[in-house]
């Protein structure tokens, strides 16, 4: 088989890989972007069948290549049994099987605010990404935008789901808007205009993801002022 590892960073430094055949892009962005990292990472792939991973997650052995191997064109693959680990761990530990988890949840049924298809691990052929024109890049910051592209995917694709066991790793959620590190509260503010973003584009009422915005409304009058200024604009206009 064929290999070639993509690695794309907002602004990491370099990584040493295994893979003979990597290439790493620095995006060097103010403000992360997940769909931008990974729309750019698929342009600069060459095989027929990619495979969409996020730097956080753990597989078992040989499932990759089982996976790549079975995968049709017309389908999109992920696993079903997601686990959290719940502190930082050693590559021993995971090894050996001594880490703390705590079992997650992936929707089969695209449920918003609940992980899904596009939720850190997905196998597919790259046509059929082209097809639905990638990830939505106006969704900035983080969430939702894994729901977005699990929602057009489900109208041309099937949808499969392994058995398999998929490890979350523990981490600090940092999330950079423009240059600035965001506190818990103004990270709301973000995840709220991506949720208002889903509704307006796919027309489905959820009273989670509205009250999620009604927060956020909330938050941002004790906000700067110049977030107030940015973030505002995008809350009032997606209701």
């Amino acid at each position: 088989m064929n290999q070639q590892l993509v690695l794309v960073c907002q602004d990491y430094g370099l990584i040493d890989s295994p893979f003979h055949n990597t290439k790493q892009i620095e995006l060097g962005a103010d403000t992360y972007n997940r769909c931008r990292m990974l729309n750019l990472g698929v342009l600069h792939t060459e095989g027929e069948v990619i495979v969409l991973l996020d730097s956080d997650r753990i597989l078992p052995a040989n499932y990759f290549t089982e996976a790549i191997n079975s995968i049709q064109g017309g389908e999109c693959l992920t696993t079903l049994r997601l686990y959290s680990v719940t502190k930082d761990c050693t590559d021993d530990d995971i090894e050996t099987g001594y880490v703390p988890l705590k079992e997650d949840f992936r929707s089969v049924n695209v449920a918003p605010r609940k992980k899904n298809m596009f939720a850190g691990n997905t196998i597919m052929w790259r046509n059929d990404f082209l097809r639905l024109d990638g990830f939505d890049e106006q969704f900035e910051g983080y969430g939702f935008a894994d729901n977005d592209m699990t929602l057009r995917a489900s109208k041309l694709l099937q949808l499969r789901y392994s058995n398999h066991m998929e490890l979350h790793l523990h981490h600090p959620r940092e999330i950079v808007w423009r240059g600035r590190s965001l506190t818990h509260e103004q990270f709301k503010v973000v995840s709220a205009i991506n949720a208002g973003r889903l509704l307006r584009k796919h027309g489905t009422f959820d009273p989670a993801i509205c009250d999620l915005v009604h927060e956020a409304h909330e938050i941002l009058q004790n906000q700067p002022q110049e977030l107030v200024a940015e973030w505002a604009p995008l809350l009032g206009r997606l209701f």
